[in-house]
C-alpha cells in the first residue's frame, strides 16, 4: 500500500525502506515533520497481519499494539485502487476500537475515476477520507496540512548519536533494549530482524540517541533486496553518527567484517567503543578468558589503539552501567579543544624533535566532535609523519578515546594551488 513511500514523502526524506517485498517494515521507524518552531512526530509502523506464524511479524505486531497506546492520531493507509477489502474493514474495526481520531488515507489515487469509485463504496466517514498518491506525490500537501493542527513546539537539541553496528546475531537489538530499558526493537535468534534504522532518545533530557541497524554482514553492492537497502542505510549512517559501538558476539570471534567496520567508521571521524557481548555464554573462568580476548583485540586492532573495550551481557544487562559510562567519557573526549599556543608549542617540539616538520607554517584546533587541526605547510609531509603528529597531540595533550582528524593544506610553490587532505587516525 506504499506506507513507507507515504512516510517518506511527508518527511521529505527517504527515512523508512521502500520495497516491494511484503512486511519489509518490522521495527517501528520514527521522524520529524517541521512546522516552524512546532513539530509532528511520525511513526512508519508494520503493517497489520490478522493471524501469523512468523516470530518477526508477531513481534512486530505486538510491539505496534503497545505505541498506539500512546499515538494522538492514526493515519489508516488503504489502496485507492483495490478499494476497502474485506481486511480493511477489520482493521478499520480496530482502530474504531481504540477511541482516537483517526484519518483513512487512500494511497494510489492517480486520478478522478479512481477517487469516485472508492466514495462510491465508502459509506462512512468520508469526512475522514484523504486521497493521495505517494509514488507521484499527489495530494501529500493536503495531507501535510492537515498534520499541522497536531504540531506542538519543539526546541531540537544536538543529541550524541550513537549507532549500533555488528554482525548479524551480535545482540544488537538486545543491547539497544537493555540501555533503553525499553523494548523498542524487535530481538529474535533470525538473523537479518532489523532493516531500518531504529532511533531512540535516552539518558538525562535525552540527549543520547541510541541507532539499531541491520547486522552488517557484507558490502551493499553485493546483496540483493531488502538487504542491500539496509547496508547502503548504515555506510550512509557512518558519516552521521559521533560513536559506533561495534558489538561482537564473543563465541564466534573478531571477524574481517568487524575490522573493516571499525576502520570505515574510525575514516568517518565517528569515535569506537568495542562491545563484547554475551558473556553469559562463556564457561570457563571470565576473568581468564577476558584476558586473553584483550591480548587478540590489542594486536587485531593496533590501528587504533585508543579504542575502549567493554565485556557485556546484553541479555542479563550486566556490565551495561559501565558502557555507558563510556559513551560519556568518548563524548567528553570528543569535546577537548586546545587553544592556539598550545598548539604552537606543540608544533615547535615537532620541529625541534626532527627536521621533516621544518616546513610547516601553523597548526591550529578547527573544530571538535571529532578534534580537528589544521595544518600549514610548504613541504609535503609523509603520512607516517602526519600520523605522528596526530599521536603526539593524542599523547601530549590527552585527547583519548576518538579519532582526531588532521586537515593539511598544502602549497608547495608560492603561485600553485593549495591542495587539501585529510586524515583521521
Amino acid at each position: 500500500m506504499g506506507k513507507s513511500t507515504l512516510f517518506n514523502r511527508l518527511i521529505g526524506r527517504r527515512e523508512a525502506i521502500e520495497h516491494g517485498e511484503a512486511h519489509t517494515t518490522r521495527d517501528l521507524v520514527r521522524s520529524l515533520l517541521h512546522f516552524g518552531k512546532k513539530s509532528v512526530e511520525l511513526v512508519d509502523s508494520a503493517g497489520d497481519v490478522n493471524k501469523t506464524t512468523d516470530e518477526i511479524i508477531k513481534l512486530s505486531q505486538l510491539q505496534k499494539k503497545k505505541v498506539m497506546q500512546g499515538i494522538t492520531l492514526i493515519l489508516f493507509i488503504i489502496d485507492a485502487i483495490e478499494g476497502i477489502t474485506a481486511e480493511d474493514e477489520r482493521i478499520l474495526r480496530e482502530v474504531r476500537k481504540l477511541n482516537k481520531p483517526f484519518l483513512i488515507v487512500a494511497n494510489k489515487a492517480d486520478n478522478a475515476a479512481i477517487e469516485e469509485n472508492l466514495l462510491r463504496q465508502i459509506k462512512f466517514e468520508k469526512d475522514k477520507l484523504f486521497f493521495v498518491s505517494a509514488i507521484h506525490n499527489i495530494g501529500v500537501f493536503n495531507l501535510i496540512e492537515y498534520l499541522k493542527g497536531y504540531a506542538k513546539p519543539f526546541a531540537e537539541e544536538k543529541r550524541f548519536a550513537v549507532a549500533v553496528l555488528g554482525r548479524p546475531n551480535a545482540g544488537k537489538s538486545t543491547l539497544v533494549n537493555a540501555i533503553s530499558n525499553s523494548d523498542i526493537s524487535i530481538v529474535s535468534d533470525i538473523a537479518g530482524t532489523t532493516r531500518d534504522l531504529v532511533k531512540i532518545d535516552v539518558g538525562v533530557k535525552n540527549k543520547l540517541q541510541l541507532i539499531d541497524t541491520a547486522g552488517l554482514g557484507r558490502r551493499a553492492k553485493s546483496m540483493k533486496g531488502v538487504n542491500r537497502y539496509s547496508t547502503l542505510r548504515i555506510e550512509k549512517t557512518l558519516g552521521e553518527v559521533d560513536c559506533v559501538m561495534l558489538v561482537i558476539d564473543l563465541v564466534d570471534g573478531i571477524a574481517v567484517q568487524d575490522l573493516k567496520i571499525a576502520n570505515a567508521a574510525i575514516t568517518n571521524g565517528a569515535s569506537v567503543i568495542l562491545v563484547l557481548n554475551k558473556l553469559d555464554r562463556i564457561e570457563e573462568d571470565q576473568d581468564s578468558f577476558i584476558d586473553k580476548q584483550l591480548d587478540k583485540l590489542i594486536k587485531k586492532f593496533s590501528f587504533a589503539p585508543y579504542i575502549p573495550v567493554v565485556f557485556i551481557s546484553a541479555k542479563e544487562k550486566k556490565n551495561i552501567a559501565p558502557l555507558i559510562q563510556q559513551i560519556k567519557e568518548v563524548k567528553k573526549n570528543r569535546a577537548k579543544r586546545i587553544d592556539d599556543q598550545t598548539a604552537k608549542n606543540l608544533l615547535f617540539e615537532l620541529q625541534r624533535e626532527h627536521q621533516s616538520f621544518i616546513g610547516i607554517k601553523s597548526l591550529i584546533q578547527d573544530n571538535i566532535n571529532p578534534p580537528q587541526f589544521v595544518l600549514e605547510t610548504n613541504k609535503r609531509i609523509a603520512r607516517h609523519h602526519l600520523k605522528h603528529i596526530i599521536n603526539t597531540i593524542r599523547t601530549k595533550e590527552k585527547i583519548e578515546l576518538t579519532p582526531i582528524q588532521l586537515i593539511v593544506k598544502e602549497r608547495l610553490e608560492q603561485r600553485k594551488p593549495e591542495s587539501v587532505t585529510v586524515v583521521t587516525a
